[in-house]
């Protein structure tokens, strides 16, 4: 009702509200009900109500990734089918916001997510089950197949949800829902799929079949010719998709196999009754793709292909290593595993238009050959990368041009051979920089380097300062962990304008930070361990005392 001021709207809203009596209502006081069910009837904007009761086919108190739920609601046709996929995810948003500023959605565990009060869900679920303009839910969650019932289910039922529960097959009651649009059956001990199940279900749109124990999937998934998401993250036990199977989805908008164990590959690389990279190319919809590619052969998407997903994740390794997937937030990802600079020659066209990289357990020489594929790096993550010191070489560019020009976040992890995270010749070429992250790099000794004139094993020598003292103008994150051997952070006199979130885990030798009240005046936390931080060496108590009050130790992870 904020905003609202003329009495004629309040008690038109007081009518609405006595009208919502409940009848044979369970789990949910009377006096809740008749204001949620005003406030859900009271929600103003086309499709706003169905999108509003499709969040509560995810479980109770649960967290659900914002962007996820806009794909579902596409795929659904909830969101202007005639929008392009840009358009589309602002109109998603902009839903996503009015139902938090309804309160008939509140913010999740963390970034990016929502969830739905238990009550509000459980009103939700009510209306949905008893609707009947095509919204009928049927919704089960966290149950065993012997506690499922099939009360309540009819034929009619447009969507139904049994996440996180025990079933270890897929109800055979589901084969006659021929209105079926929605099927999630995440996070179950699912092993198989019957060969029949889909037939009757033609009118499916989205299935979800993630953090499930099947280990193949049968060409009969391939008849659903209106699906338009399919999600298969976190499938560990996948290892065959029949051939044919999902060139035939010739409505596929959303292929999402996050984390999934299934490697793909080209033809030749495996029988005729396996899928393909190639059948990803009869796939005109698709603007959604994350999947791992085994092959050791030339990826048969091209750039141009490439240019029409809004969003790729290709994570490149070998069939029988286990995926540890990275987290990112950018939209074309790249993972390159073992024998990178192969790869990077196979996988040209989807570096070129990558916007995040990350190069994971391999010996390379000389990174600058790989990152010259990549001209819109944003994100760049180094991981147990073996090798001496000297992997950025040839990375400085003729006429001082950047390597990096859009280059936001840098994150090495388990490094082990680097002992200056960015030598002194590239720093000027970093202004876009805005995080940093280093883990465990047992000999590493500073994170911007010095121009060296003598080093031993004991010393790092530099000369007078000749680098732009505003070399990261933007850098606003510096985290540095598990760095036994790291003892600066700089030797010459940088000024960090943005800085503003510093932490440091079990660095015992670093023992003076370069920053001051004249250089650094943004920042607002510094983490680290108490012992450390009181061991600390200060221009002068007055610093010391204007950080400490940014100062908190460090929180206890696993």
């Amino acid at each position: 009702m904020r905003g609202k001021k003329r009495v004629e709207q309040w008690r038109k809203a007081l009518r609405g509200l006595r009208a919502c009596q409940p009848s044979n209502i369970e789990r949910v006081e009377e006096d809740v009900f008749g204001p949620l069910r005003w406030s859900y009837d009271s929600l103003q904007g086309k499709n706003i109500q169905p999108c509003f009761l499709y969040c509560s086919l995810f479980p109770e108190d649960f967290s659900i990734e914002e962007d996820e739920l806009i794909r579902c609601w596409r795929a659904e046709g909830l969101i202007d089918e005639s929008l392009n996929i840009e358009e589309s995810l602002e109109s998603g948003v902009d839903l996503i916001e009015k139902l938090k500023d309804s309160c008939m959605l509140e913010p999740g565990e963390i970034e990016g997510t929502v969830k739905m009060h238990d009550i509000v869900r459980d009103v939700a679920i009510w209306i949905a089950f008893s609707s009947e303009d095509g919204n009928k839910f049927f919704v089960q969650s966290n149950m065993s197949l012997s506690k499922i019932t099939k009360e309540g289910m009819h034929e009619s039922i447009n969507r139904a949800s049994f996440v996180g529960g025990g079933l270890s097959e897929i109800p055979t009651f589901l084969e006659t829902c021929s209105n079926l649009s929605t099927l999630f059956l995440q996070d179950n001990p699912l092993n198989k799929i019957p060969k029949d199940i889909f037939l009757g279900l033609k009118a499916l749109r989205v299935l979800n079949l993630s953090g499930t124990r099947i280990k193949s999937l049968p060409k009969e998934v391939g008849e659903l010719n209106n699906l338009r998401l399919l999600n298969l993250s976190h499938t560990f036990q996948l290892e065959r998709i029949e051939a044919h199977t999902i060139s035939r989805l010739s409505s596929l908008e959303v292929l999402d196999m996050y984390r999934s164990d299934y490697g793909w590959k080209v033809k030749g690389e495996v029988d005729e009754e396996s899928v393909t990279l190639e059948e990803l190319l009869h796939l005109e919809c698709l603007y959604y793709l994350r999947i791992k590619v085994s092959s050791t052969g030339y990826f048969p998407l091209d750039s141009t292909r490439l240019k029409r997903l809004k969003s790729f994740h290709f994570h490149m390794a070998p069939s029988k290593e286990r995926t540890y997937w990275l987290k990112s937030d950018h939209e074309r990802v790249v993972e390159l595993t073992g024998d990178v600079e192969h790869l990077a020659k196979c996988a040209e066209g989807m570096l070129n238009i990558a916007t995040c990289l990350r190069l994971k357990n391999c010996s390379v020489n000389r990174i600058g050959e790989v990152a010259k594929s990549v001209p819109n790096l944003k994100e760049l993550n180094l991981f147990q990368i073996e090798g001496s010191d000297n992997i950025w070489e040839g990375m400085v560019k003729s006429g001082g041009r950047s390597s990096f020009p859009k280059l936001q976040i840098f994150t090495v992890i388990n490094c082990h051979g680097l002992k200056t995270l960015i030598p002194h010749d590239l720093l000027e070429q970093l202004h876009n920089l805005e995080r940093i992250d280093v883990w465990n790099c047992s000999n590493m000794k500073e994170i911007f380097g010095a121009k060296v004139v003598v080093e031993n094993t004991s010393e790092i020598v530099a000369t007078c300062s000749v680098v732009d003292s505003n070399a990261f103008p933007k850098l606003r994150i510096l985290q540095l962990f598990e760095l036994p051997e790291l003892r600066y952070i700089c030797q010459e006199a940088f000024s960090w304008p943005s800085l503003e979130i510093v932490r440091f885990w079990d660095c015992p030798n670093l023992q003076r930070l370069p920053f001051s009240t004249g250089n650094a005046n943004k920042i607002r936390e510094v983490e680290g361990d108490e012992k450390w931080w009181k061991d600390l060496e200060w221009e002068d108590e007055a610093t010391r005392l204007n950080f400490q009050k940014h100062f908190k130790e460090r929180t206890p992870w696993l």
